[in-house]
């Protein structure tokens, strides 16, 4: 990796920089350089300067960055870098630095694991912007005391088929791993969507229990459970918990089937079965069509997409689709009734492609979402065993909910699409 002591020993050739990144040179003055004097220009400079850091990341470094309008902009740091304390070190040995205050762009330890590749950093920062995680982990110590660890010990029929090797410190902790979650929990709701799971494995079932209660407590709406068998013997258990709308399957949330109802998440997927006379190659279309028209009836926004079963992929009817609240209830359907048209979701597309939606993936810069839903239709063919009689046909409509935090709301959207289909058949 190149040395930045080397490269910026002599000024940044513009020119040549231009030449070799188009974005830079939309930034250049007509005589190839950048006007550091003129106050006019100062919203010029800032993006040209911001541009000129991009693109020497990416040259010199291999490093491709976005860097936010409203937060400082790195370039003085590229004439320092890491070598200015690398020197203290072996190149060959293996580094942990924390970098304190690291910034929007994390300049620091990018760099730093740019050109030492054995160093590794972490990072802080007092600035919400600067951050924002996919997910923690966490395997916190699950025990409250050395005797609790004993007892625990003590308690089990049979011994241990592994020999322990952990220390106190890894294994114990005052209030044991409830009072551990407990507060990663408590600083979750001071953090809330900077973090879009949180997550911890968990060594007692009665812990699943009482954080769960700690959930519900706090008004967390959006969590999910699962159990772990390793081996024969040995079994563990995890939650998760989101303040994000994006919901998991139901096998996903669900994966306790032994804790209460009342502390499992609601079911995000249904189904329901129409029974029908006979089997048609136009069966799943006509229910498809029948959902489109009801849909239309509605203040909701969705798309339509299936491929012939005759393909080698076939997919069945699928309808993926969003609502801002209840439209869907007599009070909710007189009002749209006196709305003119350009105030409704109308924004529907038929399209008939399979565009493979994600159903995680939601743009959210457009009208407010409360609700979303996925819909696929399905026929179930039953082969008779009599010769002379017709195979039995069922229409199966499955509907899962993909994003919201109201189960109230999913729930009543279910239940009219389920009148709906059974009163019009």
């Amino acid at each position: 990796m190149s040395n930045a002591r080397t490269i910026y020993k002599d000024d940044v050739d513009f020119a040549v920089l231009a030449l070799q990144s188009p974005q830079f040179n939309k930034h250049l003055k007509p005589n190839g350089q950048l006007d550091f004097s003129d106050p006019k220009a100062v919203h010029d400079l800032r993006l040209g300067t911001r541009q000129l850091t991009k693109s020497l990341l990416k040259r010199d470094f291999g490093i491709e960055m976005e860097l936010p309008d409203d937060r400082l902009c790195p370039p003085d740091l590229l004439d320092t870098t890491v070598e200015e304390f690398s020197d203290l070190y072996d190149p060959d040995r293996e580094v942990v630095g924390l970098d304190i205050g690291t910034g929007s762009s994390c300049i620091y330890p990018l760099l730093g694991c740019s050109q030492r590749p054995n160093w590794r950093f972490a990072a802080t920062d007092i600035d919400e912007k600067n951050f924002h995680l996919d997910f923690t982990v966490c395997n916190p110590p699950f025990y409250s005391s050395s005797a609790d660890l004993v007892a625990s010990a003590s308690a089990k029929s049979h011994p241990p088929y592994s020999a322990c090797t952990g220390a106190a410190v890894e294994m114990v902790t005052p209030g044991g791993e409830v009072a551990f979650v407990t507060r990663m929990i408590k600083d979750s709701l001071v953090l809330k969507t900077k973090c879009q799971w949180y997550t911890s494995m968990l060594g007692k079932l009665s812990s699943v229990q009482s954080l769960l209660q700690v959930l519900q407590e706090s008004q967390v709406k959006n969590w999910a459970v699962k159990e772990f068998i390793h081996g024969s013997k040995t079994r563990r258990w995890a939650i998760a918990w989101s303040f994000h709308k994006a919901r998991p399957t139901k096998d996903v949330a669900r994966g306790i089937p032994s804790l209460s109802k009342t502390l499992l998440p609601f079911p995000s997927e249904f189904t329901f079965t129409i029974p029908c006379q006979s089997a048609s190659s136009s069966l799943l279309e006509e229910h498809a069509s029948r959902l489109q028209t009801l849909l239309n009836k509605i203040n909701i926004q969705w798309h339509y997409s299936s491929t012939p079963s005759s393909s080698s992929s076939p997919v069945p009817p699928t309808i993926i689709g969003f609502a801002p609240g209840n439209s869907w209830s007599r009070a909710a359907r007189r009002q749209n009734m006196r709305k003119p048209p350009s105030e409704l979701l109308a924004d529907n597309d038929d399209d008939d492609d399979d565009d493979n939606d994600d159903d995680q993936e939601v743009d959210q810069s457009d009208p407010p979402r409360e609700l979303g839903f996925k819909i696929q239709i399905r026929q179930h063919v039953i082969a008779s065993n009599k010769i002379d009689e017709e195979a039995a046909v069922s229409i199966e409509v499955y509907i899962r909910w993909i994003w919201g935090l109201d189960s109230a709301l999913f729930e009543s959207f279910y239940g009219m699409l389920r009148k709906n289909f059974f009163s019009s058949n």
